[in-house]
Formats: C-alpha cells, structure tokens, sequence
C-alpha cells in the first residue's frame, strides 16, 4: 500500500506458488491518486478505482477488469487529465497470450462543466497475429480537452485491422461542425484512410473540411533509409489553420484571418549509393493570408539522372521579396544564393506577433548572400560574401526594455575558412538604441586573412538613466594571427592559437574636464595570446609585460594571465602581479571635482598580487608616498596635514582581512581592521561569512571636516 495526504494506492494477490499460473487473484485500489505527486511533469489527477484479475488456471480463460474515475478530470492546458471515466475488459487464457480480446471499452472525455465526448469500443487479437480495434466516437469536443484546440464537435467511427498477408488499415471517418463563438455552426469533415504493408505506407485519402476551408492529401512512401521511392498530391484551399490549432484565448493567432492556398506534387526516388534523391517537388503557396498577411510563394527541388540537383524558392509578404537558390552536386557540396527586397518591414508585424504578443517591427531591409560549402572530410571549407543594409528599424515589444530602434547600418563581409583566404568585414551603424543604451555611431573595419589580419572599431554611445548618465566615445586598433584555419581546428577539436598587438585603445568620457577612462601610450602596445577550443570554449589568455591609463592613473604589470580549469573541482588559475606608478592626486581628483577646490601635493602608489591556484592568495595595498592634501574654499585654503594613508587588502588560507588608516593634523586618526574567515577553497567569502574587526576614530575638531557637508551647514564637536 502507498499512501500519502488525501490519497491511497493499495494491491493485493493470491498465489499459488507451485503451479504453472500461479496468480489466482490479483486487486489494486485506488483512492483520490494524483500522478502529479509521482511525476511532476504528469497532470493533476484524482483517480478512484479497481483493477481486478480474475484467473482459474493456466489454460483457464482469465479476465482483467479496470474501472477507474477522475475527480479532477480538466483540461491538458490546466495541467490535468482530460478522462472523466475509463472502463474496460480484457480477457485471454495465461498460456495464450498472443489471443486477447478487447471488451466493453469506455472512454468518458473532458469534465463535469466542459463535456469533451465519449469513446466506446471493442477489439480481438487472434492466435494467428491478426487484430482489430473498432472504436465509436460520440460528441468528441477537443476544445474541451485543450482549450489551443479548435472548437470542434465529431461523432463517427475509428477502425484499425491487421491480418497475415493483408496490409495494416487505417480508417477513421468523423463528422461533426466548427462552434466559433459569434459565427454560424459550419460542417466539418475528417478522415483518413491508410495502409502499411511492410515498408509501404500508403496514404489513400487524408481531408479535412469545413465549409470552404479544405486540406487534402494523397501519398506513398516505400523503401528504408538507403534506398526509398516517395510520392505525394496536397492542396490546401481557402484553409483556416486553427481547425488544427486554436491558439490560446485572445492570443494573436486565433484573432487573426487565415486562409492558406498552396499545393504540393511530389515524385522522389533516392537511388542506393546517391546522397540525393532524382525526381521533383513543387510547393507552391498561391495568394493566402496569414495573420491578415498576404504571401504567396514557392518551394521547388529538382535532380534528373545524374545532373545537380537544385533548389529554388520565393516568397512574398506584402511588398517583400526573398529569392534563394542553390546547386547541389551532393550533400557534400552546396552553393547558394540569397536575395532580399524588404521595403516595409512593418508589413512582418502580425507575424511577429502570432511568436511574441505586442511586438512590431518598421523599417526597410536589403542583402545578398552567397555561400559555398564543401566537405573535405573531416571538415568543412565554407566561403561567404555579401552585404546587408537597414534603414529606420524599429522594433517594438513588451516590456518596453525590449524595444530597439537603428536609423542606418550598413554591412559587408567577404569571408573564407582557408588560412590565407581575404577576410573582410566593414560595417557602420548609426543611432543604434536598446532599452537606455544607445551608440550614436560604431565603425568596424577587418582586413587582411585569417593569418594575418586588422582590425579597427570607434564607437560613441551613452548608457545609464534619468538620474546617472555616463556617455563616451572608444577606438580600439589591433593586429592578429593565427597559425591554423580556426573553423577546421574548430570543427576537430583541436586549440585555435591567437597571437594578437593592441596598437591603440582609448576610452573617455564626453566631458573633456575628466580624464579618460582607458588609454594605451602608442609607445607601449599589448601584446597577447588566446587559446580556445570547441569542447573547452576559452581555455588561456595571458597579456605581456606592459603598462596602461586607467582613469587617470598609470598601471603597469609584469604578470597577467589566466587559465581555465583543467578538471571538474579546480579553480581557474589567474596571475596578476600589478603596480601603480606613483600618482598626483591632487590634479586627478581636481578634474573629477572641478567645483570643490582641490589642491596639494599629495602622491600615492599601490601594488596588486593574486594568485589563484594552487592555493588563494591575495595582497593589495594603496598607500601615501608623500605630500598633502588642501581644499579652497569661501574661508581659504585648509590643509589636511595628512601624515599617513594607507588601505591594505590581505586573503591568505581562507582569511580576508581589510585594514585602513588615515592620520592628519587637521582631520584626527582613523584606523580599522575587518577579517572574514571562510573555506580556503573558496575564491570569494560567501554572503553569510561571519565578520568581526575594530574600527577607532578620533577628531578633535570636526570643523575640519567642513568642507564635505552641503552649502549651508556648519560642523562642529569632536569624535573619540
């Protein structure tokens, strides 16, 4: 027996151990069973119920009884089983198992508020292999089942029969009507009639009709995954996809107009020892309306004797063109050819909408690409070129955070996989926005071929909101190679070495007044190395001895690099060994606070090492070297008298311990010290880390200090 909280699943046996059938009896109970509380993934059930096995002997016919009921029965779209009740018989002697028969089967559908129809039937399995299943259906409601199903009421008949040198059948014949809600009740038709001899599929007549709405199919398919023959004849006409899918209630798809117009022929024959088949098949989407889209279009592939096959298609939504062809010698081989004509992109909205509700999309598109591919095992070569240009796009969508808009791009590549094959990228953007970043303009320029090759950028943008915003421009100009094709190393396996010198790298604000953000001396270039791969992704990167600006401030390292880990439960390894030149403060801090009256001589250094493995290692210190501050102000020049500054940062053995100082004539002494103790494995102290220190203080005059309050206070007093 297994229970739990409102629910109960018991089952009982008798034996009867020494004989050839030794299950005389066998019950199972069910009370209130959820399934989902078994599986998640299953529906919210709450089936009550027995199933009972009645048995006399081996060559005794013996009888299996289900009778089960569904309390929570409700729709597959709420997260429950659709079947109110199920009752069926099954009978069969124990020493013939190859002949069942299949009694009294009852299918109660849907919930007591939302009726979804009833199947009933019967069905036998002979000795001889042969077998039939015959199935009424009455008032079946799919909408009542799933609601994204079409509101459809059928009654017919569902037969399935196999016998020994006859082919398996299929004929399922329904009628019923389309309920739309505000519409007049339209007939609708389905059936389907097929056959399975061996490796034959025949499809003798697949339809679907209502009213004028008509989908209908006739095929065959024969053969095995080497060696096949397949025809097929499909029209669709005046059809409405939602008699298939209704889509969720008021979602985009079931308020839009539909009506699809298209037919297929299809005669296909894949030779043994050919990779693609001879023979043809033509899609051809006539005039239709999707979403209240027009389109129409056409898909054709067709391969004579031994000739390339080829491959041509077309589409038109509204007043947008695409053109696409290709030439295939073989699946190893391709060649094509794209076009694209998109004056009122506006016109994809509604379609956009049937993936993703409330978005839109303006503006115009235009390209080409081509593209060629052949396999030299076990690679592939792959070479591109083409352009794209974009004007006034806006794409539009919820939340609005997800909104982008891009007055002009321009694109244009020429790329192949080969080593020295010419590489070009160009490509310019102009007042490019998402969400509250924004590029004003960005440059891109790559030259030259995979072994050697530039690149350039320039950008100028802004981010942040109302109430902070910083806005800048960058240029960054290096050189590159690589010693192998990277797409084939990719594609083996193996690591893809990247030798690279940064040449120029600026970053700074708008505001002149500050100092910028990053920039590199064009006497002192980085030189650095990169090691990814297809299975490990960006395994090394190392950066040569060097220096670099960093918001004013001159850095230099003599080690900087990193490795991933090479095992499941190491730690990355990074090496950074850093010092900061000394560095006037005064003048710094004067450029970031014009306003505020900085002054002095004060000059400070600092230095950085970390190391990651094999054990965490960290030390960092900020420290005055010599001089002073002051500040000017409306009551003059007031010195800080600083005699000690200095901030250390120290994580040894599971550690961390933070320490400060500050000592001036005019500002009194603070100092403190933090430690966090944590697992020594840890790269960073977890949230939770306990943390414990001592923070003195003592002022004697906090007059000093009066400087950083706003404009009107006064200070006074004294901190011990």
């Amino acid at each position: 027996a297994v229970r739990s909280v409102g629910q109960t699943l018991t089952a009982t046996a008798r034996l009867q151990p020494f004989a050839p059938w030794p299950l005389a009896a066998f019950e199972a109970d069910a009370d209130r069973l959820d399934l989902s509380a078994l599986v998640s993934s299953l529906p919210r059930t709450a089936l009550t119920g027995t199933a009972v096995l009645q048995s006399s002997g081996w060559s005794v016919p013996a009888q299996l009884g289900v009778k089960l009921g569904n309390s929570a029965a409700g729709r597959w779209d709420q997260q429950r089983l659709p079947v109110q009740r199920l009752n069926v018989v099954l009978q069969g002697r124990p020493d013939q198992p190859r002949s069942l028969k299949l009694q009294g089967l009852d299918l109660l559908l849907g919930s007591p508020t939302a009726p979804g129809g009833r199947l009933t039937g019967d069905g036998q399995l002979v000795a001889d292999e042969s077998w039939r299943l015959t199935t009424q259906v009455s008032g079946l409601r799919p909408a009542a089942l799933d609601a994204r199903l079409a509101p459809l009421r059928l009654d017919g008949n569902i037969a399935v029969t196999d016998a020994p040198k006859l082919p398996l059948s299929l004929d399922a014949k329904l009628k019923g009507d389309l309920l739309l809600p505000g519409k007049p009740v339209t007939p609708v038709q389905l059936s389907l009639q097929a056959q399975q001899d061996g490796r034959l599929l025949k499809i003798n007549e697949a339809l679907l009709s209502s009213g004028r709405s008509r989908l209908q199919l006739t095929g065959e398919a024969s053969g095995n995954a080497t060696q096949w023959r397949a025809s097929a004849d499909a029209t669709l006409q005046d059809f409405d996809p939602r008699l298939l899918w209704a889509g969720s209630a008021g979602s985009a798809w079931q308020r839009g107009v539909h009506s699809l117009n298209a037919s297929l022929k299809a005669q296909l024959q894949q030779p043994a020892g050919q990779s693609l088949p001879i023979g043809e098949a033509k899609l051809s989407v006539l005039p239709s309306q999707l979403a209240g889209v027009a389109l129409n279009g056409s898909l054709n592939y067709a391969r004579a004797g031994g000739a390339d096959a080829s491959l041509q298609a077309q589409l038109d939504v509204a007043e947008n063109r695409l053109r696409a062809q290709a030439q295939l010698p073989s699946l190893a081989a391709v060649s094509a050819q794209i076009d694209l004509r998109a004056p009122r992109l506006e016109a994809f909205s509604p379609l956009l909408a049937l993936l993703a509700p409330g978005t839109s999309l303006r503006g115009a598109a235009d390209g080409q690409v081509k593209l060629a591919m052949a396999s030299a095992l076990p690679t592939w070569q792959i070479s591109s070129e083409g352009s794209l240009n974009l004007q006034n796009l806006n794409l539009s969508g919820q939340p609005p955070q997800a909104s982008a808009s891009l007055a002009q791009a321009k694109l244009r590549w020429k790329a192949d996989s080969r080593l020295d094959a010419p590489l070009a990228l160009n490509a310019e953007l102009q007042r490019l926005v998402v969400g509250k970043q924004s590029l004003s303009q960005l440059a891109v320029d790559l030259q030259g071929s995979w072994a050697q090759h530039r690149l350039s950028l320039a950008l100028q943008g802004k981010t942040g909101n109302e109430i902070s915003e910083v806005s800048g421009s960058a240029k960054l100009s290096l050189t590159g190679q690589l010693a192998n094709p990277p797409l084939q190393a990719w594609q083996a396996g193996t690591p893809i070495n990247w030798r690279g010198r940064v040449t120029q790298m600026l970053a700074r604000p708008s505001n002149p007044q500050l100092p910028d953000w990053v920039k590199l001396a064009e006497a002192s270039p980085l030189d650095l190395q990169l090691q990814a791969s297809a299975g490990a992704g960006l395994s090394s990167a190392s950066v040569a001895p060097g220096r670099i600006e960093l918001g004013g401030a001159q850095l230099r390292w003599s080690d900087l690099s990193w490795a991933a880990a090479r095992a499941s439960g190491e730690r990355a390894m990074l090496r950074a060994e850093i010092a900061m030149e000394p560095l006037a403060v005064a003048p710094l801090l004067a450029r970031w606070q014009p306003e505020f009256g900085w002054g002095g001589n004060l000059v400070v250094g600092g230095k950085a090492s970390v190391r990651t493995a094999p054990a965490l290692s960290v030390d960092v210190e900020l420290l005055r070297s010599q001089g002073d501050l002051s500040v000017t102000d409306e009551r003059g020049v007031q010195a800080l008298g600083l005699t000690d500054l200095r901030l250390t940062l120290n994580a040894h053995d599971g550690v961390w311990q933070f320490t400060q100082a500050l000592a001036g004539s005019n500002l009194g002494t603070l100092g403190g010290s933090v430690t966090l103790n944590t697992d020594r494995r840890a790269l960073f102290p977890p949230a939770n880390a306990k943390l414990e220190g001592v923070l003195r203080a003592n002022i004697a005059n906090l007059g000093t200090w009066g400087g950083w309050v706003p404009a009107g206070w006064r200070l006074g007093g004294n901190v011990a």
